[in-house]
């Protein structure tokens, strides 16, 4: 997918969500870039192009929901967070988790994985 058309489809989703949900989910210095981005891309955009790209974003949607092969999956990083701190019994805890998104279908996974230092 084009920038334009990961913006486009971003867009659609966050116009359908309060984004008082997404705290504690997503970081807000991406949500912040990413806002920033669409206004930019709004911008450059006329409205024949943004039609045509909301069409390209629901052929390629459709082609990944509808074909019999499973995705060959490309995943990016969305978002990383990395939480550390100590237990009660002075262990070096650190808790990473991460939002991963498919370039080609928009699946999205979420990882987490929690590492203990002595």
């Amino acid at each position: 997918m084009t920038k334009l058309e990961k913006a486009m489809a971003l867009s659609i989703i966050f116009n359908d969500i309060d984004l008082k949900e997404l705290d504690g989910h997503v970081n807000k210095q991406k949500l912040s870039d990413a806002l920033k981005v669409f206004e930019a891309l709004k911008e450059e955009t006329i409205l024949e192009e943004e039609k045509e790209t909301q069409i390209n974003v629901i052929n390629k949607l459709l082609d990944c929901l509808l074909n019999d092969k499973e995705c060959e999956h490309k995943y990016q990083l969305l978002d990383s967070e990395t939480t550390s701190f100590y237990s009660d019994d002075k262990q070096f805890n650190r808790k990473v988790s991460a939002d991963f998104y498919c370039e080609k279908c928009l699946d999205i996974q979420y990882q987490k994985k929690e590492i203990k230092e002595e």
